[in-house]
């Protein structure tokens, strides 16, 4: 079985690979947020100085685990990042696997995001162990 990792990106030139990911939404950490996207242009110029994290979108249904980072910089700007892991649920990740939900999902964001005139957000890192 296959372990999906998360999202979280901007150009495919910025695209962060870090060296490890959280295999559940509680080893999201505000360590782990901090030194996954210190190395990103947008953190590497204004250092984050505060990362608060807190879970998001729980409930039945659901094909992926979300925590949004909420990132003060040190200039005081903010910046709210959502970490989106696989399903939590066994059934749900299975079926997420077996209709190719992650693999679209990463390569949307990886090859497609940045050609189309729809809004999308902003990706950090889009990742997935294969």
């Amino acid at each position: 079985m296959r372990n999906t990792q998360p999202l979280l990106q901007s150009s495919p030139s910025d695209l962060i690979r870090p060296m490890s990911y959280p295999a559940c939404r509680d080893q999201v950490t505000r360590s782990w947020v901090r030194k996954t996207l210190q190395p990103h242009p947008r953190f590497f110029l204004d250092p984050i100085r505060d990362v608060q994290l807190s879970h998001i979108g729980d409930g039945i249904g659901q094909l992926s685990a979300l925590t949004l980072a909420e990132i003060t910089c040190q200039s005081g700007a903010r910046h709210e990042v959502v970490v989106k892991l696989q399903a939590p649920v066994p059934e749900m990740h299975q079926l997420a696997l077996s209709y190719g939900h992650y693999e679209t999902e990463v390569h949307f964001y990886a090859e497609m995001a940045g050609e189309i005139s729809l809004r999308t957000p902003e990706v950090y890192v889009s990742a997935m162990d294969h």
